[in-house]
């Protein structure tokens, strides 16, 4: 009685054996399968990120050059207004300077500043002052 006991603990230690290494078999596959599944999702959301990366950099980078071209716009812009204001500034200088020989020539032709403010079209004060 005592080998049939030992004996049918055996098998009953036997089978508990068995059914642990199945199912820690079972829990084993389930997890390389779960991690498998994960990498292929971290796999998928670091194409995501990396191309969000470069379509913000690639936006960063085209406003970069529009900050760029607008800058240079203004600066051209500047430019070809401060060669304007030159010409005119250098166009108003030689206006002056050929009034100011006018009025010093008729001056020496012995005429009155009021005779020479009504020929050239300008104000007395205007001649007084030269």
């Amino acid at each position: 009685m005592i080998a049939t006991f030992t004996k049918d603990d055996h098998l009953r230690e036997k089978y508990r054996v068995q059914e642990e290494f199945i199912r820690v078999q079972k829990t084993n596959e389930y997890m390389t399968e779960k991690m498998r599944q994960e990498m292929v999702s971290m796999g998928h959301e670091i194409k995501r990120f990396r191309a969000e990366k470069e379509r913000i950099t690639a936006e960063n980078k085209a406003a970069l050059l529009a900050q760029e071209r607008e800058r240079a716009e203004k600066q051209a812009a500047l430019l070809a207004q401060e060669r304007e204001r030159a010409e005119k500034e250098k166009e108003r200088a030689e206006k002056e300077a050929i009034m100011k020989k006018a009025i010093h020539g008729m001056r020496n032709q012995g005429l009155l500043d009021e005779d020479i403010a009504s020929m050239l079209g300008i104000s007395e004060a205007v001649v007084k002052r030269t």
